[in-house]
């Protein structure tokens, strides 16, 4: 694990700053779209984790009228302090 600086108005910051004004709802790849234009929440996902120290919790879940297969992530309550803190600037 690398941890890095987060800065300001990057794609990673939008992603990350989602996923704490969403809480435990968290996303999935759709609302990922929809919220903050990321395209690859995947690679999104395992970019935080690796280059800030973050662990995403994650489960499977059939969405939409044709049952498309993806996955929901979200941040448990530690992790979203740790993510707070870090678009504070504070870690």
């Amino acid at each position: 694990m690398t941890t890095s600086r987060l800065r300001k108005g990057t794609k990673r910051a939008k992603v990350l700053r989602t996923f704490v004004e969403r809480g435990a709802q968290g996303i999935n790849c759709f609302k990922a779209v929809a919220l903050c234009r990321d395209y690859i929440l995947r690679t999104s996902i395992a970019d935080l984790q690796k280059q800030l120290g973050l662990k995403f919790s994650r489960r499977f879940e059939i969405v939409g009228e044709f049952g498309t297969n993806c996955c929901r992530y979200w941040l448990d309550a530690e992790q979203l302090t740790k993510a707070a803190a870090l678009l504070r600037g504070e870690a």
